[in-house]
């Protein structure tokens, strides 16, 4: 957790006066998925030793997902490779108020079964891996199709979805997931690969960061064209998106430069006195009769 973080939670709660009642004090808490009891309205989760009340209401997410059901969140299907129940013995991040007598109840929720990161290369895979897999630093990877957690799509360094059997050995690549002992294998929810072209030849414009500053109104936006074709300049426009996920006003254009990939193009977009600051944006790149746009991105405001 971040510093500043515990600091802030640390000032509220030194606030807080302990010996009434009726005290409530904003909760974070991180830590080992112990216990957890199913419900119909709500579910009760142990986090360590402390007692969370997850109502429907709360927002259940996962590093694919964002809106878990509370039966998903109890459920005790067991994931690939694991020897504990769902979620059991997982990690759990969960927020929200809690009481006097401790007990938290969530507004938000996020849970995996752990948290492990590989940053290597592709090694050549065995004659007896299965179909669909991948090795990485000689460890096999295989790649999770659990609906909790479903891996959806191997992507390159911009940003744009490849073929798996494009990753050959020596390719950069890096994974997330976790290591089953069980089956001496990673099962992966996600895989980055650098300098692998992008498996759609179709004009493709993406965003890969956002940020900005709403008390300077500056916005910045990094992201990556593909499928380029003719001479030309590569223009990428920026717009803001509306609350009912439709494009709105445009708020910039900037010129990509060329990547080292054939037909890829770079674009690094930044404003000032952007108001107001957007929630969201897209980027849009057109090629004569042609237009792409990217997925709608969020804007990481501190």
């Amino acid at each position: 957790m971040k510093k500043h973080t515990i600091l802030a939670l640390g000032a509220t709660l030194a606030l807080a006066p302990f010996a009434s009642a009726q005290v409530v004090a904003e909760s974070v808490v991180e830590g080992t998925l112990t216990a957890i009891t199913p419900g119909t309205t709500s579910v009760e989760l142990k986090v360590m030793d402390i007692l969370v009340i997850v109502p429907s209401t709360a927002v259940i997410s996962t590093p694919t997902r964002e809106d878990l059901t509370l039966a998903e969140l109890s459920s005790l299907t067991r994931f690939p490779g694991r020897d504990r129940d769902g979620f059991l013995g997982g990690t759990a991040i969960v927020t929200g108020p809690s009481n006097a007598a401790g007990v938290i109840t969530a507004n938000t929720v996020f849970v995996e079964p752990a948290e492990n990161v590989v940053v290597g290369l592709a090694t050549p895979r065995a004659v007896s891996d299965p179909v669909g897999t991948v090795r990485v630093n000689g460890m096999l990877v295989k790649f999770l199709q659990d609906p909790r957690i479903k891996f959806g799509a191997p992507l390159n360094d911009l940003g744009f979805e490849i073929d798996l059997a494009a990753i050959v050995p020596g390719t950069a690549v890096s994974i997330e997931g976790y290591y089953s002992e069980l089956d001496n294998a990673f099962y992966a929810f996600l895989l980055d690969a650098i300098g692998v072209p992008a498996l759609s030849p179709a004009l493709q414009a993406s965003v890969l960061r956002a940020q900005g500053r709403a008390d300077r109104g500056e916005l910045s936006v990094l992201g990556a064209v593909s499928g380029v074709t003719g001479a030309g300049a590569v223009t990428v426009q920026i717009f803001r998106v509306l609350p009912n996920n439709t494009v709105g006003t445009r708020i910039g254009t900037v010129t990509a430069t060329a990547d080292v990939l054939p037909g890829t193009f770079t674009y690094r977009f930044s404003a000032r006195g952007v108001t107001p600051l957007p929630e969201r944006v897209v980027a849009r790149v057109v090629r004569g009769a042609v237009t792409a746009t990217s997925a709608i991105f969020s804007v990481d405001i501190p």
